[in-house]
């Protein structure tokens, strides 16, 4: 009797012991909840890219022009990209020391005159000039904005309104050895993204433009 109650005794401490082993083992195997998620996103690099047209240029207007004469020349820009920006225009015209006449034909004093003038349209604002003395130029900067403060996005397929539509020679006085002698009018358009630039002032963008070098002339 007391033989049986020792097998049960022994028998419940041999599963006791089973029992414990499989906990461990079943610790060992348990599964633990877990999640994975995966999000792949292209990216294309913008690119900002304008034009500069002369829609009534004609080159022909350019030659053997005299004193006081207009002739169209009508720049404008055109975003033909994706990316919105902020443009300038510069406009490099040769200045001379000399004697122009008034309307009526009277002489003037002899002062420096710049050899071309235009009136600019709305919608460009200038933001400074510079004199280069020693090629006897001065360089425009106008901003395309509704006031210096404030610069106009040039978004998308838009056209920015043109910068002049004519220009008119000087009305220089003869026999000062201007006569037969070539000058260029140039025009610049510039542009810098308007998007994250930290700046909408005419000045704080076209000195970061600057800044930039931009160099590629078409």
């Amino acid at each position: 009797m007391k033989e049986n109650k020792t097998n049960k005794k022994n028998l419940k401490k041999s599963l006791l012991a089973l029992a414990l082993v499989g906990t461990i083992f079943t610790g060992g195997i348990t599964a633990f909840l877990t999640d994975v998620e995966f999000a792949s996103n292209e990216f294309t690099n913008g690119k900002l890219n304008i034009e500069l047209t002369e829609e009534h240029w004609d080159p022909s207007n350019g030659e053997n022009i005299t004193p006081n004469k207009e002739v169209q020349k009508d720049p404008q820009i055109t975003n033909i990209d994706k990316v919105p920006g902020y443009v300038f225009a510069e406009v490099i015209v040769p200045y001379e020391n000399g004697v122009v006449a008034n309307e009526d034909g009277t002489r003037k004093d002899a002062a420096e005159f710049e050899i071309a003038s235009y009136t600019v349209n709305e919608g460009w604002i200038e933001l400074k000039s510079t004199k280069d003395e020693e090629n006897k130029t001065i360089t425009h900067v106008y901003a395309y904005c509704t006031d210096l403060d404030h610069m106009t996005v040039l978004n998308s397929n838009e056209k920015a309104p043109k910068v002049f539509d004519k220009i008119k020679w000087a009305n220089y006085v003869e026999n000062q050895g201007l006569e037969g002698k070539k000058y260029k009018v140039d025009v610049y358009a510039k542009a810098i993204q308007s998007d994250d630039l930290g700046a909408t002032d005419a000045s704080t963008v076209y000195t970061k433009l600057q800044n930039q070098k931009p160099t590629n002339v078409k």
